[in-house]
């Protein structure tokens, strides 16, 4: 870690895709009052728009892949550089080594998160997320949609990268380029273990292994 680094990461979030971390990150961000960095909704912002940057998102997440690291550190560095000194939670980053290392020698992390749940579970909860067009809300097909916000009427959309012809592609993105740095991650001191997925006590176990670390 450079001596020089002044960006200050409260969390940084890891698991596959669909195992919770939007959920236990957005309590996080208003319990300890950060800000929330989420390359994954910033790329399908990106891949709306008919621009060259637009375009070149669009090829990279058409089957599953990740963005090139060169991007992707960019764009977190003037993300986290933008909050002009407030604690921030990085949600889905790093997601390679490469952008590990980038990581390391940018920004201190307080604490590492890192979510884990079974295949099959991870699919189905895929499968049902939908979210709130208006506000931008993620929810479960499989809770009441009248909890989710307060919007009227509520627009629900599914995302494209939920489908079952792309789950599987991105959940082996994620075991090749991913999972090495959890495997990395695990062995620091300042990191936990969540299961979130039909774990109605996810939160209360979040804030207790966080305050066990004395954060």
């Amino acid at each position: 870690m450079n001596d020089g680094v002044s960006l200050h990461c409260k969390f940084c979030l890891f698991g596959p895709p669909a195992s919770g971390k939007g959920t236990v990150g957005a309590f996080l961000k208003e319990h300890f009052n950060c800000e929330i960095i989420t390359p994954g909704d910033i790329y399908r912002r990106l891949r709306e728009e008919d621009s060259e940057l637009g375009q070149t998102v669009r090829d990279h997440l058409k089957d599953g892949g990740y963005c090139p690291d060169e991007l992707t550190n960019r764009i977190i560095l003037e993300e986290a550089t933008r909050l002009n000194g407030k604690n921030f939670i990085l949600d889905g980053f790093p997601r390679t080594i490469a952008q590990y290392d980038f990581l390391n020698e940018n920004m201190v992390v307080d604490c590492f998160i890192c979510f884990d749940a079974p295949y099959e579970m991870l699919l189905t909860a895929s499968m049902n997320r939908i979210q709130c067009a208006g506000c931008g809300k993620v929810w479960s097909k499989l809770m009441n949609e009248d909890d989710c916000c307060s919007c009227v009427p509520k627009n629900w959309k599914h995302r494209f990268d939920d489908s079952a012809e792309m789950y599987p592609k991105r959940y082996a993105v994620y075991e090749q380029l991913t999972q090495p740095i959890v495997d990395i991650v695990l062995g620091l001191t300042n990191s936990i273990t969540l299961q979130s997925l039909n774990n109605p006590n996810v939160i209360s176990e979040a804030l207790e292994r966080i305050n066990a670390l004395g954060i």
